[in-house]
């Protein structure tokens, strides 16, 4: 499963990370921002970037609608892609070898 993680950048991984401690739940751009401290507008090119990823023919990560109250986009990680638990460990160890 690294593979799919390995090329992502130090921001990528970071929302990846929140995402997978997310399971399938779905969280607003401003959560992820909130969590990761990733400023809005490199939030909105990560995203994007994470929403064309594909791997296997599938996106590693979903939008699931504007957000009523912040007028900002839902997203969701693809679960039957991406399996929280093993993926958890490869992102942690991704994100430790930028320090």
């Amino acid at each position: 499963m690294s593979g799919m993680f390995a090329r992502m950048t130090l921001n990528q991984l970071l929302v990846m990370k929140y995402l997978v401690g997310r399971g399938r739940g779905v969280v607003t751009q401003r959560e992820i921002a909130k969590r990761t401290l990733i400023t809005a507008k490199q939030l909105g090119g990560v995203l994007s970037a994470l929403s064309r990823t594909d791997y296997e023919g599938s996106h590693i990560i979903e939008p699931m609608g504007k957000d009523e109250k912040t007028r900002t986009l839902r997203w969701r990680l693809n679960t039957k892609l991406v399996n929280p638990v093993l993926a958890e460990r490869d992102i942690k160890a991704l994100i430790n070898s930028y320090k």
